[in-house]
């Protein structure tokens, strides 16, 4: 799979969790990028976790990850990660979001986006989506 957002964000092999390079995101205002669409995941009745390391620096307002289901007879539910958002200067970190899927609940697609409620810069690496 390859990065959604087009515009917004920069490769930065000088920043990274691992030594492969991030994603660098200098936003000007709030910003929500989107990094992954996976269509024809076949899963239910689990929980799917959306995680990644982050980092930033003079980020004023938070930075947290976003995860989108979209099912085509229900429509589009979201899960935000509030609860391991990043604020000011930081290391890198681990953050998550998860996504409670029941039985017969199998979305068509998922979203995994990245928001920056504010100014500054983020950096993202070594995203994950998985299931518990």
């Amino acid at each position: 799979n390859s990065i959604v957002a087009q515009s917004g964000i920069h490769l930065d092999k000088a920043v990274s969790s691992h030594g492969n390079g991030s994603i660098k995101i200098v936003a000007s205002g709030p910003v929500a990028v989107p990094l992954y669409i996976i269509n024809d995941l076949r899963v239910e009745d689990t929980q799917l976790i959306y995680e990644a390391k982050i980092k930033s620096e003079s980020l004023s307002g938070q930075a947290y990850l976003e995860m989108w289901c979209v099912f085509k007879d229900k429509g589009e539910f979201y899960s935000r990660g509030f609860d391991s958002a990043i604020a000011g200067t930081t290391d890198w970190q681990t953050i998550k979001t998860v996504f409670l899927l029941r039985k017969n609940e199998m979305p068509d697609q998922i979203k995994l986006n990245v928001v920056v409620n504010g100014v500054g810069t983020v950096w993202i690496d070594d995203i994950h989506l998985s299931k518990l």
